[in-house]
């Protein structure tokens, strides 16, 4: 091994040794714990999300962005906002954010936002 290969090779070394546990972060309890958006995974979600969010709690996410809400029946994930909160409260983690769906709603007349705009806020503080 010549001079300037060891150089490269500890230079490499070394500074692995400061990036990997920062790339580890996530395995460790931090001041900012990691989230994950649900839609990226809504398949999975619609199929057993309790499972999916156990499966993500083993990944070592900690927090919760919800997709799906359904104002006419009251559902996310197939549960009530209510009752998907005392299920993520029993796993240890919570939604710390949600995309709710208005785009179709921006065409419609006022009343019909308003109504939905009212179910998704007590959805929304239903899963708080």
């Amino acid at each position: 091994m010549t001079r300037r290969s060891f150089l490269h090779r500890s230079t490499a070394l070394a500074s692995g040794a400061i990036i990997a546990p920062r790339a580890c972060a996530m395995t460790r309890d931090t001041e900012f714990p990691m989230g994950y958006q649900l839609f990226s995974v809504r398949d999975a979600m619609s199929a057993d999300a309790l499972g999916t969010v156990r499966q993500l709690l083993g990944m070592g996410f900690k927090h919760f962005e919800a997709y799906g809400y359904d104002a006419g029946t009251d559902l996310l994930y197939g549960l009530s906002p209510k009752r998907l909160k005392a299920e993520l409260d029993a796993l240890g983690t919570k939604i710390t954010s949600a995309h709710f769906g208005f785009a179709e709603y921006l065409r419609k007349p006022a009343d019909e936002l308003r109504r939905y705009t009212d179910a998704c806020l007590t959805a929304a503080e239903a899963l708080d």
